[in-house]
């Protein structure tokens, strides 16, 4: 899963440009549960997505993380982009 959710959205975003319909899938492990919650809500703020039940309703999907290596990057990437 990429750490960075502004390249996620870029990325799933190149799916629907110009019109045209397709499907985006990203396979997630355990090791990827750091991210179920903010992905979670990326994906229902957006008009056009689904969000799978299995994520929707996973435990780790339902609260923020702590502070951690990967979200600490996240955060660190939007500071950055604002800045530039």
């Amino acid at each position: 899963m990429i750490l960075f959710f502004i390249d996620y959205t870029h990325r799933i975003g190149r799916t629907g440009r110009a019109g045209k319909a397709g499907k985006a899938i990203t396979f997630l492990t355990k090791e990827d549960a750091a991210v179920f919650y903010e992905l979670k809500e990326l994906i229902l703020e957006s008009p056009v997505s689904q969000c799978p039940p299995e994520l929707l309703n996973h435990p780790d999907a339902q609260h923020k993380p702590g502070m951690n290596f990967e979200y600490f990057f996240f955060l660190f990437e939007l500071i950055f982009l604002c800045l530039f």
